[in-house]
């Protein structure tokens, strides 16, 4: 499957779950809980117990958690593994076009 069926794929789940989920329009977590036992087979009540005891602590949200991370990376601390592979791959690159001109 290409990324734009993909995309597309995710739309339309995202949207039946819209139609479905008052809950969802406004709750990010709720909207991907819903997806996770509608189309990846997690367990519900699991996913229940999980969700009602993060909506009851001072947790933030994922997506804040995910922009703080890439915040302190993009400061050049704790690179991923992904990112440590793509630096040395670039590296290569740089040691292979330099060494051609040479």
């Amino acid at each position: 499957m290409t990324i734009t069926e993909q995309l597309k794929n995710s739309r339309e789940r995202v949207e039946e779950i819209l139609k479905g989920n008052r809950e969802a329009r406004d709750d990010d977590l709720a909207l991907y809980f819903d997806y996770l036992v509608r189309y990846a087979g997690i367990d519900r009540q699991l996913l229940a117990i999980i969700y009602k005891q993060i909506r009851g602590r001072d947790v933030p949200e994922f997506k804040s958690l995910s922009r703080l991370r890439r915040k302190i990376q993009s400061e050049g601390l704790y690179p991923g593994t992904r990112q440590l592979r793509r630096q040395e791959e670039e590296k290569e690159v740089r040691e292979y076009i330099g060494g051609e001109s040479g």
